[in-house]
Order: structure tokens, then C-alpha cells, then sequence
């Protein structure tokens, strides 16, 4: 996430793993109240991956991360 990017609060917990053509996981990703975190178990592969890039090797200056709440989000039908 960017300074000013918004993102959707989720009430729910998603985990994904990501793996390899031989199954093998290569990455987790974690998404907790609508914020996304990814923990790369080897090498980063950025023509695989490209969402995968490294926020401190982007040559970027980097403000620190706030989370502020906006406005509920409309319960979905069960």
C-alpha cells in the first residue's frame, strides 16, 4: 500500500499459499481487516510474482503506515 491508498475493511481472516509447478510453497499471503501481507520462503521471482515487490528496493521514500477507520462496511448475506 501507498500514503493515501485505501483498501476495503473485511471482517474476515484469508490466508493463500503460493507455490511453484511442483506444489512447493514459495510464498504465504495473509490478509487481515482488508490489510495484505506477504512472506516470501525463498528467492523473490518478480516475472512470477510482480505483486511481490520489495517496499524498501523500490528506490521510494516511505511515510509510515496508518490505518484510520472511515466508515462500516455493509454485512454481506449469509
Amino acid at each position: 500500500m501507498n500514503t493515501g491508498d485505501l483498501t476495503e475493511n473485511h471482517l474476515r481472516f484469508q490466508f493463500q499459499p503460493l507455490t511453484n509447478d511442483q506444489d512447493d510453497i514459495e510464498a504465504l499471503a495473509l490478509n487481515i481487516l482488508g490489510v495484505r501481507f506477504v512472506l516470501l520462503l525463498g528467492p523473490q521471482d518478480v516475472g512470477k510474482y510482480p505483486f511481490l515487490t520489495m517496499s524498501r528496493d523500490d528506490g521510494k521514500a516511505h511515510e509510515p503506515l496508518t490505518v484510520e477507520f472511515v466508515r462500516p462496511v455493509p454485512q454481506r448475506p449469509s
